[in-house]
């Protein structure tokens, strides 16, 4: 079972992995894991209206974790916003 809340600056995500807690303010989203793969906080650059770590990485809480260090930074262009895959392939090449 999976539940994601992504109605207001406040989001949850939470699943068999654990839980991650986000608020998005205007310029950095803030993030408090507590999962089996990592227990603390982390700090992104908002990427609205584009999508996210956590919409890149299919709200799959152990590959947001692996995947952290490539995509804390990464700016998707609004032309891929809607092919997620297309957009997180870019960063691995």
């Amino acid at each position: 079972m999976r539940l994601i809340n992504e109605r207001t600056m406040f989001k949850v995500l939470l699943d068999g992995d654990g839980l991650i807690l986000s608020v998005t303010m205007k310029k950095r989203a803030f993030f408090v894991f507590l999962s089996s793969a990592f227990v603390g906080c982390k700090t992104a650059p908002t990427t609205d209206p584009n999508l996210g770590i956590v919409e890149l990485c299919g709200y799959d809480i152990k590959k947001i974790v692996r995947e952290w260090p490539r995509l804390y930074r990464v700016s998707v262009p609004e032309d891929q916003a809607s092919d997620p895959h297309a957009a997180f392939s870019k960063t691995n090449r």
